[in-house]
């Protein structure tokens, strides 16, 4: 499913072609994606125009199915603009990931002028396994500063979408590929907390999305 999904999305999000210097880019790979079923849908697609604007974009895809159960060659594709959402904003409690056997605490605490989020992730035994920590506002004043410099991140195109911190402590690789000392991006819609790890650099690592507990 994960091939098709990046088999599709590089496929329906190729640069459209201009006569100028400069084309329009699409950020399929940056936005939140969710797969159900035979539809496939991408939150927040960022976008840049050959004009240089930046837009988002919720995208919706839909997979023809035959009746002999085989993927046909045409999507459906429908695409609206993202609503205008606050997604530095972070709703502290406890989250679970799609492990259930692990579980998230998220406490928030003032730095500085900014909100510091700190997270403890522990499996059903109680053990720590992974300890995180990210600060709201732009990356200039961010205590992660100068490594997020080092990594580029504070050149990369909608950085400001997210809340940015490091991964300080972990015992094995939870979330998809979370290690220590690696450098994240937070944002958070609704209930759902998207931590996207870059690493050392400006290419994500993955993704995961962790659900606030009731």
């Amino acid at each position: 499913m994960r091939t098709l999904i990046a088999c599709l999305t590089a496929t329906l999000f190729l640069p459209t072609v201009a006569f100028a210097q400069t084309t329009a880019t699409a950020y399929a790979e940056r936005s939140e994606v969710v797969a159900t079923g035979k539809t496939i849908q991408l939150f927040g697609v960022p976008t840049i125009s050959a004009d240089g604007e930046t837009q988002y974009f919720d995208v919706t895809v839909t997979l023809p199915l035959t009746s002999g159960g085989t993927f046909g060659n045409k999507a459906t594709v429908k695409s609206v603009r993202s609503p205008i959402v606050d997604t530095t904003e972070f709703i502290p409690g406890t989250y679970t990931w799609s492990n259930a056997s692990y579980t998230c605490s998220v406490l928030a605490s003032p730095f500085g002028g900014r909100t510091e989020f700190d997270m403890t992730c522990t499996e059903s035994s109680g053990l720590v396994q992974l300890i995180a920590t990210w600060y709201t506002g732009p990356i200039a004043g961010n205590p992660y500063e100068a490594e997020l410099t080092q990594a580029g991140l504070n050149t990369l195109s909608g950085n400001d979408q997210y809340s940015w911190g490091r991964v300080n402590q972990y015992n094995t690789t939870i979330l998809g590929c979370f290690n220590s000392p690696d450098l994240f991006g937070a944002r958070q819609i609704g209930n759902t907390l998207t931590l996207t790890n870059f690493g050392s650099n400006t290419i994500v690592d993955c993704q995961a999305n962790l659900n606030k507990a009731p």
